[in-house]
């Protein structure tokens, strides 16, 4: 089963151990050349008690080797196993819309405005394909870095790397080269967060995990992130099913940075994009023909920046314009696009988009104030994506369903009217601990009618406590959006207290009216005599579903381990405390990194999310 991993294995041992046979007074040293590298892995096993056949068990194993030479990075992602269930217990507090484990989701068109009538068929279909073992690489890839002038060029899988308004994002293989004008590092909202394997991902303010969602592979935007992760100070953590992870700060309007005068930076990418395996929703595979994006900005001023850019696709192109202003009255930055795009039907269809962003200044009061207001007219910046998705959407219904009704009432959910949207986050430096937010988001289109509003207030003025708690209203046509009745009413609470250094209790209360209310409670357990043993106790729970679970770490100078239990009980009613079915996992991870200085723990590298390196 795992022949061609140890193939790998000891290929780049071998790779290792020429690096290091490089003396540190040869003469590639004296010239400067550093050489490097180290070969991450992780190995997971998961035995499933729910089968009424008996006990299921499946593995996997993970590499991600990295090489440097000089200024070049060679590093990729290897995965053997079987897509077993999602490993890993959803610690925090939950979105409503993604609780439902990895396994049972219908990845490809979760979001499909008729996801709930696809997913009911197409569990079946996929059982097959998702339990097959396989070998697959996640990306592979070589950048160079040259510091000095801040400029990278990333051949193999790759992405765009900013953008200066209402351009799409784009992930896939082929090259990029881009250099930034300011310190070197990347921090734009709209730049696209590729992930390349089924996995969780939670919203972090500090301590506290806010709210967590299970992502399919795929290419997602800030956009698709819930509202939790709008509050200032959050980051997100994200891991896969053998728990390799990556922590990104959000940033929503960070694009919006000026560049000092005379500096400038740009980008330019060829890609062929990322087409995620309708049988086999955790293999990549790429579309035949490429897409291209540019753009460019220059400091104009102290006080102006301009920026301009563009995607195109066969014969369909966007265009976008950017300008930024810094007055007395805050940073303001108006936004105009224009796209031509070729429709499923051969037609041609153009429209225009336009935007504007607005930040007040610094204040003695410390109040912070950004919003972002866009109208897109209808077909705008479609690129040829709508016909893709139909194309893809036929082609899914005629291989997995075979009743002809059912094709009739599956229909394609290309967007095509025109939009409005609204997002505004007003909240205040720390008062005496307590950091009061405000945020809003509208949407409006033909197919949906959008409007959130949340408050929220945070404190962490004690060492041993800190606590988040949001709540809100939630505005959206039953027809066509999300919820089944309107307003819905959020109210979420997060506490963490922790007990003479070792103990640590957090634990949070989500409510969603009266049917969508869950609780989780967690006690972590470190002991000081023990450096890096972490025991923990769980439970979960919403109306009619418990689910405690128990998990032992330990990280030491040369691995990772994790031992866990989890335990599942739904019942026949809401408030029966009959148990109508029961299931129990063990689980099981060992993690560690081979390097020219020897055996260790985790080195940093990109393990699941395609970004650049800083």
């Amino acid at each position: 089963m795992l022949k061609k991993p140890s193939y790998l294995l000891a290929c780049c041992l071998l790779f290792l151990e020429c690096v290091s046979a490089a003396p540190k007074g040869s003469a590639d040293a004296k010239k400067g050349i550093k050489l490097g590298g180290f070969l991450n892995y992780k190995i997971a096993h998961e035995r499933d008690n729910q089968h009424s056949f008996g006990p299921k068990n499946t593995s996997a194993i993970g590499f991600t080797p990295l090489f440097a030479i000089g200024d070049c990075v060679f590093e990729s992602d290897f995965f053997y196993g079987r897509s077993y269930s999602f490993i890993g217990y959803m610690k925090g507090a939950r979105r409503i819309s993604q609780l439902a484990p990895a396994k049972n989701r219908a990845y490809v068109y979760d979001n499909h405005n008729q996801g709930k009538k696809i997913k009911k068929s197409l569990e079946p279909s996929m059982a097959s394909s998702l339990d097959k073992a396989h070998f697959c690489r996640n990306y592979s890839r070589v950048i160079f870095n040259n510091k000095s002038n801040n400029f990278r060029a990333v051949a193999g899988d790759t992405k765009v790397s900013n953008t200066v308004g209402f351009q799409q994002a784009l992930s896939g293989l082929g090259l990029s080269i881009f250099r930034q004008g300011g310190n070197g590092s990347i921090v734009n909202a709209s730049s696209p967060l590729v992930i390349t394997r089924a996995s969780k991902v939670e919203c972090k303010m500090g301590d506290e995990t806010i709210a967590t969602m299970v992502f399919a592979p795929g290419i997602y935007s800030i956009d698709d992130l819930p509202e939790e992760a709008k509050l200032p100070g959050v980051s997100l953590k994200i891991s896969d099913q053998i728990k390799r992870k990556e922590v990104l700060k959000v940033e929503y309007f960070g694009g919006y940075g000026m560049l000092a005068e005379g500096k400038d930076d740009f980008d330019m990418t060829i890609v062929c994009e990322h087409k995620w395996n309708l049988e086999d929703p955790h293999r990549i595979r790429y579309k035949k023909k490429p897409r291209y994006s540019g753009n460019y900005r220059y400091g104009f001023s102290d006080d102006v920046t301009v920026g301009g850019g563009g995607q195109a696709h066969e014969n369909s192109y966007l265009l976008d314009y950017v300008m930024i202003f810094a007055t007395d009255f805050g940073k303001i930055a108006p936004n105009i696009a224009y796209s031509d795009a070729r429709r499923g039907n051969g037609s041609r269809k153009r429209a225009a988009g336009a935007g504007i962003f607005y930040s007040l200044p610094e204040n003695e009061l410390g109040i912070l104030l950004e919003t972002f207001a866009a109208v897109k007219g209808k077909h705008f910046g479609d690129l040829d994506r709508g016909r893709e998705r139909e194309e893809a959407f036929n082609e899914f219904i005629e291989k997995y369903f075979s009743d002809d009704d059912v094709k009739k009432k599956l229909k394609s959910s290309t967007e095509d009217s025109s939009s409005r949207q609204i997002t505004t986050r007003l909240y205040s430096r720390p008062v005496f601990g307590f950091v009061p937010a405000f945020i809003f988001n509208g949407e409006w289109s033909k197919t949906k009618r959008l409007r959130e509003y949340t408050l929220c207030l945070s404190k962490n003025a004690f060492d041993c406590c800190s606590f988040t708690i949001s709540g809100g209203l939630t505005y959206d046509d039953p027809d066509k959006g999300r919820n089944l009745k309107s307003p819905d009413r959020r109210l979420t609470f997060v506490c963490t207290i922790k007990v003479g250094g070792e103990l640590s209790v957090s634990g949070d209360y989500v409510h969603y009216d009266e049917e969508k209310r869950r609780s989780h409670v967690t006690a972590t357990y470190t002991p000081e005599e023990i450096k890096g043993l972490e025991l923990c106790a769980e439970r979960a729970s919403r109306p009619g579903y418990s689910n405690p679970c128990f998990s032992v770490k330990y990280d030491s100078e040369y691995f990772n381990l994790e031992v866990e239990e989890n335990i599942t009980n739904t019942y026949e009613d809401k408030e029966s405390a009959t148990v109508n079915a029961h299931s129990n996992k063990q689980k099981f991870y060992f993690g560690s990194s081979i390097s020219p200085e020897g055996i260790g723990p985790f080195k940093k590298a990109n393990f699941n999310v395609l970004r650049e390196v800083e």
